[in-house]
């Protein structure tokens, strides 16, 4: 399969059908902000710190017209390191590599030989995989299904009945819904800058009596698709090289902007 660099991966799929976003109205009660920022701070303590992360995961990407399958080698490191290889579901040939690394992010197009780079790695994570507004530790967070760190003063929490929670980080741009007080993740959606439309939703799925979790991803924007991504194997906090994140542009690649 020959790659376009500006139709790539999940956006090959998602960029056929249009694009409408819902809009975003919290559900629950809005929680008075001194509470919401003392169970802010609760879910802060209580979450498991991920210092790294490595995880092997198979997606299916379907819209009315197409359908595709990747699979996908990610890895992480705190700060700020992440690491994406995309390889064909039977092969093991990279079809690209997204990778930030010491505030730059890279996409290399193996199959075009080219290459792109920004500043922000949620540009390149839109445009080459298809996930608009999703920055490294939103990734990280729905993968492991724990809370990433909150910044307080940016939260909103609703309390939903059943005793679950709904938490609008307004920094970040996603509305996590986590299991009664605790920082495991249910399901999330990330928002447009202004927190008025939902560019993805996210529901993890934890099958009865098995370890592998998986991830069901709708996805509005740029356009319409949905994503079924199986974790076949999350390590949590392995010992990961800062060489894996220093990667430059072979010298026969092409930039494009």
């Amino acid at each position: 399969m020959k790659l376009h660099r500006s139709v790539t991966l999940m956006a090959l799929v998602s960029l056929m059908t249009g694009c409408f976003r819902p809009s975003f109205e919290p559900e629950g009660v809005l929680v008075a902000q001194s509470s919401s920022r003392q169970l802010c701070a609760d879910l802060n303590t209580q979450r498991k710190p991920i210092e790294s992360v490595r995880v092997l995961a198979d997606a299916t990407i379907s819209s009315v017209a197409e359908r595709a399958s990747f699979r996908y080698v990610v890895v992480s490191k705190e700060p700020s390191n992440f690491r994406v290889d995309v390889l064909p579901l039977n092969g093991a040939f990279t079809l690209g590599l997204l990778v930030a690394h010491e505030g730059r992010a890279l996409w290399l197009n193996s199959q075009e030989r080219t290459y792109s780079e920004d500043r922000d790695e949620r540009r390149l994570v839109a445009e080459y995989l298809g996930l608009q507004g999703v920055s490294r530790e939103t990734a990280v967070a729905l993968m492991t299904g724990v809370l990433p760190k909150l910044s307080c003063p940016d939260v909103a929490v609703y309390q939903l009945d059943g005793g679950d929670k709904v938490v609008v980080d307004r920094r970040a741009h996603v509305a996590w819904r986590v299991q009664g007080n605790t920082a495991e993740i249910l399901s999330a959606r990330v928002l447009d800058p202004n927190g008025e439309a939902i560019e993805m939703e996210a529901l993890i799925i934890k099958p009865e009596g098995a370890k592998a979790r998986a991830l069901a991803l709708e996805i509005f924007s740029p356009g319409r698709a949905h994503v079924d991504l199986a974790l076949t194997k999350v390590v949590l906090n392995p010992n990961l090289s800062e060489r894996l994140f220093e990667v430059t542009p072979p010298a026969n690649y092409t930039l494009v902007e």
